[in-house]
Order: C-alpha cells, then structure tokens, then sequence
C-alpha cells in the first residue's frame, strides 16, 4: 500500500463536499429551468432559497463525506480498478439516499 500525506485525503473530501453541495444547486436550476420548458408539467414543489437552506446543502455535503471516508473512499491506496470505484459510489448512493429522506424528513428540506 502506498501512503500519501494527510492532506491529500483532506482535499479529496474538501472537493467531495464541494461537487455535491454544487450538485444541490445544479439541481435546483435544473428544475427552474424544465419547468420554464414544461409549464403545465407537475415537477417539483416550489421552493424559495434562505439561509436555512445553505446550511442544510453544507449538513448534507458533510454526510455524503462522512459516508464516503465509513466506507474506505479515502484509503492510500494508488492504483485501484474501476469495478471497486463504482461499486463503491454505488454504495454510498445507495447509503445516502436512504439517510437524504430521514434528513429531508427531520430538516424539512
């Protein structure tokens, strides 16, 4: 196993956090702008953006990094196959799908 400096690890989640709070405010433009193409399309509930809301994307951004580091995302490792890679996004997916409704739930999203 190849080990690399602390800090390599701590930039990789810094850049897993940012694409995924970037991935939120995607989304939201995403919608803004179907529903401008399919005005009389039920998509999506209307929503305003607060202060509560970015600190839920920064909540939610914080657990998808705490899913991927449970699951071994951040290992030393320098060569690993593509099959692990995708399984392993796969599961974390999975994993923060299942926790984004409890939260969605508890946070009212």
């Amino acid at each position: 196993m190849l080990w690399r400096p602390s800090h390599h690890r701590r930039i990789a989640q810094l850049a897993d956090a940012i694409s995924t709070a970037f991935s939120f405010v995607a989304a939201y433009f995403v919608l803004n702008w179907a529903r401008l193409l399919f005005p009389r399309a039920p998509i999506g509930r209307d929503f305003e953006i607060t202060h509560d809301l970015y600190w839920k994307i920064v909540a939610f951004a914080i657990i998808w990094v705490i899913i991927f580091t449970k699951l071994g995302a951040y290992t030393y490792q320098r060569f690993t196959s593509i099959r692990r890679e995708i399984k392993l996004v796969a599961k974390t997916s999975l994993i923060g799908t299942l926790v984004l409704f409890p939260a969605d739930f508890i946070l009212r999203f």
